[in-house]
């Protein structure tokens, strides 16, 4: 049985992110970007926003249940956590977060211990399986998870924690979170280590779901086209909701933050009341995730070089992903909130098509939720131009991490076919900005559960390709390192 990842594999079915099916290739503009949006080009709106207590809401994202099914914590109470979190597939490293109450305190920082309405101690997920990572010893929360491992049969997984139970009264509570799982088990399962099927999670949590009760319904409740697939999509960093007004790599979730964030969070919720009882703190969440910033480049930076770069990027890259204060006096923060046609920036499109098929079922059940006044999910043109705030540990890069570093990002012509990178950020590139990888000679094997097969990026798969985005074939390699030095800045 292979249960490596397994453990976080139910940490992204419970929060990852929020968040034409076939890839195809697109045509794509190679022109630089200009400094400033053309007319009439596409725009994430900005909406109201309720105010948050960032303090309150570090400590009610690490300790609140909001998730409120898990494992029973009887299967680990008492024993060495070092061994006893890999039994049930999580890994063996026990990383912290500091400031928890005291029954968190010592769980790995990704994992919650709460209590059912029976009584019964669980150990759940929260919110940091997807946003948060360690770097070179330094846990990062907001940092999107690139290590995740989603690869696993969620199925096999619930089945064999269920077999690890004796007691009747922890096999009644782990029945809500065994009987999900095993429900969205072949929906939302990904081939490729790093990523997950968080827009198809999102589609799965409310699909199934009487949109006035918000009961779960286990069959779906919108059409769903036979045809539809899980989409890979890397987690983001939090930081960027600083500044983005939409949510989603399309933008397409609009309204009040809060009630996307920790939609995808209500696994075990079954009625209204509950949604509501969350959604009362959540605002303090998401005003701590607001308030983040990411890390500062860790190594020298050459500032004549960056400053160059920068000259660089705000002629060629600014009009989508804004402006930075890093550098040049009188440079201030604006960031556009662009979507880019899918047809012009020419990345993968099948994230693009998986939110276009779903709006006209998923919007009309929005509108029935007590949510549906402040939200909205919409039809866009493309993907959102990202804030670039710490774009340096951000990698893997694009929406699907199909590019390992910025030097293949600004030079299509080195993106490796298939390549594999390496899971460890002692091995971090500082230089081309990324993690170290290997070019392969051949794409991955179907069916082959191989530990090598799974970290295997293949850009060939639908989904995967590492097409598009080719504004930075027109700079000369002098302009592309200049661009890089400038980007380790922000």
């Amino acid at each position: 049985m292979k249960l490596l990842g397994v453990g976080l594999l139910s940490g992204a079915i419970f929060v990852a992110a929020l968040g034409g099916l076939l890839a195809s290739s697109c045509k794509h503009a190679d022109p630089p970007v200009p400094s400033v949006p053309p007319a009439g080009v596409e725009t994430d709106p900005a909406s109201p926003q309720r105010p948050g207590d960032p303090a309150m809401g570090y400590q009610q994202l690490l300790n609140a249940p909001y998730v409120d099914c898990g494992i029973p914590a009887s299967l680990i109470d008492g024993r060495d956590l070092s061994i006893a979190l890999p039994v049930l597939g999580y890994p063996p490293e026990v990383v912290t977060a500091p400031n928890r109450d005291p029954k968190n305190q010592a769980l790995p920082y990704f994992l919650t211990r709460v209590t059912d309405k029976n009584g019964v101690d669980l150990i759940s997920t929260n919110c940091l399986s997807c946003h948060a990572n360690t770097f070179q010893g330094n846990l990062v929360i907001g940092l999107g998870n690139a290590n995740i491992d989603t690869t696993g049969d969620i199925a096999e997984f619930v089945s064999f924690i269920g077999s690890q139970i004796t007691s009747p009264t922890d096999v009644a509570a782990y029945a809500p979170f065994r009987d999900r799982m095993t429900t969205l088990s072949p929906h939302v399962k990904i081939d490729t280590m790093g990523l997950t099927a968080a827009d198809n999670l999102a589609i799965e949590l409310f699909g199934r779901r009487d949109p006035a009760t918000l009961e779960w319904k286990g069959d779906y409740q919108i059409q769903v086209p036979s045809d539809v697939f899980a989409v890979p999509v890397a987690a983001p960093p939090w930081w960027r909701m600083r500044k983005q007004n939409g949510m989603f790599s399309t933008g397409s979730f609009r309204g009040d933050h809060t009630r996307f964030m920790f939609a995808a969070s209500s696994l075990c919720i079954d009625n209204q009341s509950d949604s509501m009882a969350i959604d009362q703190y959540f605002s303090n969440v998401r005003a701590y995730i607001a308030s983040l910033t990411p890390p500062k480049f860790p190594k020298p930076i050459n500032i004549d070089l960056a400053m160059a770069g920068e000259r660089v990027f705000i002629e060629n890259c600014s009009g989508c992903h804004g402006r930075y204060s890093s550098l040049e006096a009188g440079n201030t923060d604006f960031y556009p909130n662009l979507i880019v046609p899918v047809e012009d920036v020419g990345t993968d499109p099948a994230l693009y098509h998986l939110a276009d098929e779903f709006v006209d079922a998923v919007e009309p059940w929005i509108e029935k939720t007590y949510f549906g006044p402040t939200n909205s999910f919409v039809k866009t043109k493309g993907y959102l131009a990202p804030p670039l705030d710490g774009i340096w540990i951000t990698a893997p890069y694009l929406h699907n991490d199909s590019v390992p570093n910025l030097e293949t990002l600004l030079d299509s012509s080195k993106r490796p076919k298939y390549f594999t990178r390496s899971w460890i950020s002692d091995d971090f590139d500082f230089d081309n900005v990324g993690y170290a990888y290997k070019v392969e000679t051949t794409g991955k094997v179907d069916g082959d559960a191989s530990l090598a097969n799974r970290q295997k990026y293949d850009t060939t798969r639908p989904g995967y390709s590492n097409e598009g985005h080719l504004y930075g074939d027109v700079l000369t390699e002098d302009e592309r390192r200049a661009v890089i030095e400038y980007l380790k800045t922000l």
